[in-house]
């Protein structure tokens, strides 16, 4: 089943009240790792940006896709990759870090510290104090409001054995509801829908270009944390995903932020890579942070063992 016209038009994309948003006044992320010794060649940096798309893995279930998008950006900058980590969630589980437990807000790289997590990405969108703009259960609901505008569900950590370690329903979509994952899992997190139930692209009416980042599950069941500096309107953001070409093969994804605040973290032993965005019309409209903003909710791959 897929949206109708109507429901389509509604989806805006970076239209609900967030925090004040001004830029952090230093960056709290780390530098890259220092210089090789001389007569070492330093490694590349994870998902450096070539011109053909390319994958690494960097340990068992968890691999980088880097991928060179066919159309070009709004606003030409620096960055034009997209990056996608893929991790199996045998490997792997989804984790969430939020706030509003303890009051405490943190950038990518210091959430990762404190989960012993190998990736960190933004669970979703927040109002001012840092509330998500959708439901956010994680054993306890973190937010109650269940928003009639976001179409995605992403629940994990199930409850009871027989369950997909990880799964994501959509509204509208045949064989799930909002009650049995809220019953089967104890993480639920709710954000603006990307794909409709056949995993094809949805087309977003807003014309607005940003940086964005997303989490997304292949038909594998694999998940995906994806980031993209370069501006898109969010119907080419969204054609992206469902390319065949890509290699994502996604069943699913969901927006989590955009602008500035779209922020994926990877740190993969001694190595590790920050990406960041930028652009956000009628807000930041240049190619210049280089900051880790400060989220208030993450959600992070940690190792199962």
């Amino acid at each position: 089943m897929r949206f109708v016209l109507a429901a389509l038009v509604a989806l805006c994309g970076c239209s609900e009240p967030k925090r004040d948003r001004a830029a952090p006044p230093v960056s709290t992320a780390s530098e890259p790792a220092p210089s090789a010794p001389a007569e070492k060649a330093k490694p590349p940096g994870l998902g450096a940006c070539g011109d053909s798309n390319s994958s690494e893995t960097l340990a068992p279930g968890l691999e980088l896709l880097t991928i060179r998008p066919k159309r070009t950006a709004a606003v030409d900058t620096a960055d034009r990759c997209l990056r996608a980590l893929r991790a199996d969630p045998a490997h792997f589980r989804v984790a969430l870090g939020a706030s509003a437990r303890t009051g405490e807000t943190h950038n990518a790289e210091r959430w990762a510290k404190l989960r012993s997590a190998v990736a960190v990405t933004n669970a979703s969108m927040f109002h001012a104090g840092g509330a998500s703009t959708g439901l956010l259960v994680d054993g306890e609901v973190l937010t109650a409001t269940i928003n009639k505008k976001f179409g995605a569900f992403m629940a994990a950590n199930p409850r009871a054995a027989g369950k997909s370690l990880v799964t994501m329903w959509g509204r509208g979509c045949p064989n799930g509801s909002i009650e049995a994952l809220r019953r089967d899992y104890r993480t639920v997190v709710q954000n603006y829908r990307l794909l409709d139930c056949n995993g094809a692209a949805i087309r977003w009416a807003d014309e607005k270009v940003y940086s964005a980042a997303a989490v997304g599950i292949d038909r594998s069941g694999r998940v995906l944390f994806i980031h993209l500096r370069a501006p898109y309107k969010m119907s080419e953001f969204t054609e992206m995903l469902a390319d065949p070409a890509t290699g994502l093969d996604l069943a699913a994804a969901m927006y989590v932020e955009g602008g500035p605040e779209a922020t994926l973290y990877i740190k993969s032993g001694d190595r590790q890579a920050l990406f960041v965005g930028s652009f956000e019309t009628d807000f930041l409209e240049s190619d210049d942070n280089k900051v880790a903003w400060p989220l208030p909710n993450v959600l992070m791959l940690v190792p199962t063992t």
